[in-house]
């Protein structure tokens, strides 16, 4: 095994070549396509690209559609029942307070 001292550099055994780092060639070019894209202003920013405007109105009508069919099956009409039921008790109960006041 060789020493630290017998060791030689290898721009000494001539196996090093020279390397010109300044090269601002497709490498570079890729580097600065591939720099992280910030985050959205509205905080919804993505690990998998830039939120764009027209995705977020796509998931928006898409939630609004399955909404919309929910409500106008069994789902709806359960919601409307208790909807009529908790109206009917406010309406009694406002009745009741203005005969109380009386």
């Amino acid at each position: 095994m060789q020493t630290a001292k017998q060791l030689k550099p290898l721009s000494d055994s001539g196996i090093a070549q020279k390397v010109d780092l300044r090269d601002e060639g497709p490498a570079k070019l890729e580097a600065v396509n591939n720099k992280p894209q910030p985050l959205a202003t509205n905080g919804l920013g993505s690990l998998f690209g830039p939120v764009i405007e027209d995705d977020i109105k796509g998931v928006r009508s898409q939630i609004r559609e399955m909404i919309q069919g929910e409500l106008q099956g069994e789902l709806g009409q359960r919601f409307s029942r208790n909807l009529r039921i908790v109206i009917r008790r406010e309406i009694a109960a406002a009745i009741d307070d203005q005969f109380d006041r009386v």
